[in-house]
């Protein structure tokens, strides 16, 4: 069965025609897609040779036809943010992507600055930060000296920092 969590399994996203069911997938350098509406049968596959700048989700939306937008929850003004998640906040990096790491709606969230919108959310649970909403939904975000790593990726606070490791070594 396809369960709504993703992790590294498969992404169930709703969209206007349905529901398209699929993996991304990325290392440094390239980024891929296949999704699939199992309605009616039609889907995306893509492969790209870049490290930013593409969204497979995206693209399936694109050329399939327009999404639902789901409903916004009410903004809420912070004015505290939790002990775990102070440190986090400001800005990190995925290899060149960058990220602005907020705290609202009582969620960590994570901003693509490149395209301009929210891309994770995680929140506080048993003990862990886990995702909430985005690719690293269900996946646990662990907090090291000097990075932050969730499942194979790797967030530092500049670009390929040195000091960090690189994913699969």
């Amino acid at each position: 069965p396809v369960l709504e969590e993703y992790g590294l399994g498969t992404l169930v996203h709703p969209w206007t025609g349905g529901t398209l069911v699929g993996h991304l997938g990325s290392m440094p350098g390239f980024q891929a897609c296949a999704l699939i509406d199992p309605a009616d049968g039609r889907g995306v596959v893509a492969l790209t040779n870049g490290t930013t700048g593409f969204d497979g989700v995206e693209l399936a939306e694109r050329l399939l036809g327009e999404r639902t937008p789901a409903p916004v929850p009410a903004w809420v003004p912070t004015a505290t943010v939790p002990d775990w998640a102070e440190p986090l906040l400001g800005y990190w990096h995925w290899g060149n992507s960058a990220f602005e790491v907020r705290w609202g709606n009582d969620l960590l969230e994570f901003r693509d600055l490149a395209r301009g919108r929210l891309a994770e959310q995680f929140t506080w649970s048993d003990g862990r930060i886990v995702g909430v909403a985005g690719y690293h939904r269900g996946e646990t975000l662990r907090v090291h000296p000097t990075h932050l790593e969730c499942a194979t990726f790797v967030y530092t606070r500049v670009p390929y920092d040195p000091a960090a490791p690189i994913p699969g070594e």
